[in-house]
């Protein structure tokens, strides 16, 4: 099944490295794009801002709905539910699901 929302990092999870502007990783973003297709609304976000997040969905043709700089803290109502074992799932790159 697949998500409703997916938020996905773009340093060291769409790239080949953890810094800024580094080699994309075809497969994973052409993965991501066919999860847009199938309708999964998708954010990206990076410790290097939201314009960075937001040149990298335009050079890379990533239809997100919104590009962010990555949280430090998240609140919310509901945090114990957030633990992986509950509600957030947190996956590596390799484990993000496929629309095919």
């Amino acid at each position: 099944m697949l998500p409703k929302w997916l938020y996905c990092d773009i340093d060291n999870t769409l790239t080949a490295e953890d810094k800024r502007n580094a080699a994309p990783v075809p497969e994973r973003i052409a993965r991501l794009k066919r999860l847009i297709d199938a309708g999964v609304q998708v954010v990206l976000w990076s410790m290097s801002g939201q314009d960075y997040a937001t040149r990298f969905a335009q050079r890379h043709g990533i239809n997100a709905v919104a590009c962010l700089r990555k949280p430090s803290m998240i609140v919310d109502d509901r945090a114990p539910l957030f633990r992986p074992a509950n509600r957030l799932k947190i996956v590596l790159p390799e484990e993000m699901p496929d629309a095919i």
